[in-house]
């Protein structure tokens, strides 16, 4: 699976409820145009006018910090966010992301080889980031093939969907669904 869009960069210590401004207004509401409209905006209130749909967001150290409310990775997904590359990522945000259908990968020093604007290429399968713009090229770990299977289901309840369908889970194995 390859993702390519545009680098959009940010520093260290984004927290969840910061980035997408939560408030007591905005709890649970889930509906997409609202969590896109707030994509980002506790770090840059103009992201969702200067940003577009498959852009990349690489940061710093520990990103997805704070509370993990869902409308932090969701704000991400309704955006059309394309991948997060951080140099460090809170367990609890890279696991609710991916469950998303949000590719997030880590990798020590990314921020030295991509600046704001710059054109990426991540391949999950191979864990390759190149800068298109640049031309430097890293490695990271790949995503074993399950997890990008997810990603591309688009989370964790449409792949349940899609396998429950392909009769993979064991009571309809059984003949028992």
């Amino acid at each position: 699976m390859i993702v390519e869009g545009i680098a959009r960069v940010f520093g260290d210590d984004i927290n969840g409820d910061v980035a997408c401004k939560r408030t007591r207004d905005t709890v649970f509401n889930f509906d997409p145009q609202f969590l896109a409209s707030r994509c980002m905006v506790g770090y840059d209130p103009d992201f969702p006018k200067r940003a577009k749909a498959g852009d990349i967001i690489v940061a710093g150290q520990n990103f997805g910090t704070g509370h993990m409310h869902p409308e932090f990775y969701y704000s991400l997904t309704a955006f059309g966010i394309g991948a997060v590359i951080a140099e460090s990522i809170s367990w609890r945000f890279l696991r609710e992301a991916v469950n998303a259908g949000l590719p997030v990968i880590q990798y020590e020093g990314i921020r030295s080889i991509i600046a704001e604007g710059d054109r990426v290429r991540i391949d999950l399968s191979s864990g390759t980031v190149e800068n298109l713009t640049n031309r430097k090229r890293v490695s990271s770990h790949p995503l074993p093939p399950d997890l990008i299977e997810l990603i591309q289901a688009g989370g964790l309840i449409p792949y349940l969907k899609q396998q429950k369908g392909k009769g993979v889970f064991y009571e309809e194995k059984a003949g028992k669904s």
